[in-house]
């Protein structure tokens, strides 16, 4: 394995839920294999989601996470997917978690989130990146959590 393809790096985004898509299906159809499949291929992260999103983070080297995204990316169980971050790291955030499930409380960050995806999704184009800084806060605000 090269340099590149060794090297850390993170994608972070936000989608839409499919229409009928029960949280049954979500735990099981995707949380729990995301796991195995995770450790099998040294990735991890968190996933949160409600009745109408799925927020991401997951990390890892950078062939394997290219791999794992472009299948995330033809996923009907999602839809107007939106990458807020996808950058090399220096660090995991969530490296004890093959892909930690936030069930708890949302966190205030994924809220804000969600709320400007909200107000972006009905442009005719994508909205432009977010500031590396707001992501680099809702991962630490969200981390912290699991401390």
């Amino acid at each position: 394995m090269n340099a590149a393809t060794n090297q850390l790096r993170h994608i972070v985004y936000v989608s839409r839920r499919a229409a009928g898509l029960t949280d049954y299906q979500v735990v099981d159809g995707i949380v729990l294999p995301a796991m195995t499949r995770n450790r099998r291929l040294d990735l991890s992260g968190c996933i949160w989601f409600d009745h109408g999103y799925f927020f991401q983070v997951i990390e890892g080297p950078a062939a394997e996470l290219a791999i794992v995204f472009e299948s995330i990316e033809r996923d009907k169980r999602h839809h107007a997917l939106q990458v807020l971050s996808a950058q090399n790291i220096e660090r995991r955030d969530f490296e004890r978690f093959s892909m930690r499930l936030i069930a708890d409380e949302t966190p205030m960050a994924i809220r804000q989130i969600i709320a400007q995806y909200e107000e972006d999704s009905t442009a005719p184009s994508p909205p432009p990146a977010r500031p590396e800084m707001v992501v680099r806060r809702l991962i630490s605000e969200i981390s912290a959590a699991f401390v």
